[in-house]
């Protein structure tokens, strides 16, 4: 099994942060400066090297963001021979922090 949270191609700030309390650093790729088509070749880049270096039959999850489900889609078609589902999390808020926040306000 591959449990995988692959960049999103977004930049950290204003993505990702705690509402500003946490400042976290950029990935070194995919983070922003990628357009649609050389993310789409990144993510199957990653998947062709997860797809070599696993067991015939495992089972591979693959997260991704709304934003870019259709390059995920794309990549994936390119490296794996079967789709098996897709899951959506529908979340009430926008984070564990925002969530968080508020319940106490």
């Amino acid at each position: 099994m591959v449990l995988t949270d692959s960049p999103y191609n977004v930049r950290i700030a204003g993505h990702a942060g705690g509402l500003g309390t946490i400042q976290h650093q950029n990935f070194k790729m995919a983070c922003g400066e990628m357009n649609e088509s050389q993310f789409t070749d990144f993510l199957t880049q990653v998947f062709t090297l997860l797809a070599v270096h696993s067991k015939e039959g495992s089972l591979h999850f693959l997260f991704m963001d709304w934003r870019h489900v259709q390059e995920l889609l794309a990549a994936g078609k390119q490296v794996y021979t079967e789709f098996k589902n897709l899951c959506v999390w529908t979340k009430g808020c926008g984070g564990w922090e925002a969530c968080t926040a508020a319940r106490t306000n």
